[in-house]
C-alpha cells in the first residue's frame, strides 16, 4: 500500500450538456480531453489508486481500453449506473469502489486538463501536514480542485445530496478545512461550454 493511502476519484459520468457534445472526448493537445485530465494522478507516486467514475458503457472506448490495460491495477474504472442524478451520484460510486482501509479521497473532475503533478503533491503534501481533514488548493484566496477528503467523513460524502454536494461538508467542518496556497489558475479552470476549451488550448 501507498504510505500515504490515497485514493484519487475522478468524476468523469456527466452528461455535457453545456457543451452540446461528449466534452470529455474532444480532443486537447493531441489527445482526448479527459486522459489530459486523468494522467497528472497517475503520474503521482504519491496517490495509491485512481478511481475513473464514467457512464456505463463508456469505458468501451479504444483509448480509455488502452489506458486501462496499461494502468491495470493503479487505474480502476467505475461505472455509475445513476449518472443521470448528478455528480453526487458519481461521488458515491467512487467513494464506494476505493478500498475500505483507505486514509483519504482526493476529489477531482474529469474536465481539468491543466491540473499538474506538481499540483497533486502539494495537496497531498498539504493533507499529510495537516494530518486529515479537508485539504485543497487555493490560488489568490480562491477554493480550486482537487480536494482530499479524511476517510473520517466517508459516510457523509456517502451521503451527499445533489443539489449541495460536498459543499455542504466544508460548510458544516470549516475549522477542518485546509488550503494549500498554489501558484497556478489550473485549479479553477474546467471546461464547460465550448468557449472555455478554446481558452485553454492557448494557455
Amino acid at each position: 500500500m501507498n504510505e500515504n493511502g490515497i485514493s484519487a476519484i475522478l468524476l468523469a459520468a456527466g452528461s455535457s450538456r453545456r457543451m452540446g457534445r461528449d466534452k470529455l472526448a474532444l480532443p486537447f493537445r493531441g489527445q482526448p480531453l479527459l486522459l489530459s485530465s486523468l494522467q497528472p494522478y497517475l503520474d503521482s507516486p504519491l496517490l495509491e489508486r485512481v478511481i475513473l467514475v464514467i457512464r456505463p458503457g463508456y469505458g468501451e472506448r479504444s483509448w480509455l481500453q488502452e489506458l486501462a490495460g496499461a494502468q491495470a491495477g493503479r487505474l480502476q474504472l467505475t461505472e455509475n449506473p445513476l449518472h443521470e442524478q448528478g455528480m453526487a451520484s458519481s461521488l458515491r460510486a467512487g467513494v464506494l469502489a476505493a478500498p475500505e482501509d483507505a486514509r483519504g479521497f482526493l476529489l477531482a473532475l474529469g474536465d481539468m486538463p491543466l491540473i499538474t503533478p506538481q499540483i497533486v503533491s502539494a495537496v497531498v503534501e498539504g493533507f499529510r501536514r495537516t494530518g486529515g481533514g479537508i485539504v485543497g488548493p487555493l490560488y489568490r484566496g480562491q477554493r480550486g480542485h482537487p480536494v482530499i477528503f479524511d476517510a473520517a467523513f466517508r459516510q457523509e460524502l456517502l451521503q451527499v445530496r445533489a443539489d449541495v454536494g460536498a459543499r455542504g461538508i466544508l460548510a458544516a467542518h470549516p475549522e477542518q478545512v485546509h488550503g494549500v496556497p498554489v501558484d497556478d489558475p489550473a485549479v479553477l479552470r474546467d471546461v464547460d461550454r465550448p468557449g472555455d476549451l478554446a481558452g485553454l488550448q492557448r494557455t
